[in-house]
């Protein structure tokens, strides 16, 4: 993705998402360290089956505080997509209450009224 031409770059982040675990963290955890916001949030909401999507609610959790919430954290269309992408289908009842448990006690204001109620839904 980082020598894609930058009509190739959405194409090339949303294919991170088909990387094994391992590469798909290792990927990911560099566009949190130095990559633009717009193409972590882009290469996230493409990770919404599989391996991938428990991949990226890990790092999600992970970098709440130190990236998720200081990016993205007054931009609720940019963090609701996100969420509901990767986290608002989770199907394994394990997996849903994680996802509510760690909203228990991890929020930003703008994903409280609406995305929060979302994700208790599905």
């Amino acid at each position: 993705y980082g020598s894609a031409a930058p009509s190739e770059r959405p194409a090339a982040l949303r294919a991170l998402a088909s990387l094994p675990a391992p590469e798909l963290k290792d990927a990911l955890e560099t566009l949190f360290a130095k990559g633009r916001s717009q193409d972590v949030w882009v290469a996230l909401q493409a990770c919404s089956s599989g391996a991938a999507r428990q991949v990226a609610w890990d790092l999600i959790k992970q970098h709440w505080e130190d990236y998720m919430v200081p990016k993205y954290g007054t931009q609720q269309f940019i963090l609701e997509r996100v969420l509901l992408s990767v986290v608002g289908t989770q199907s394994v009842a394990a997996q849903q209450q994680d996802v509510l448990t760690f909203f228990e006690t991890h929020t930003a204001p703008v994903i409280e009224k609406n995305t929060i109620p979302q994700i208790r839904e599905r």
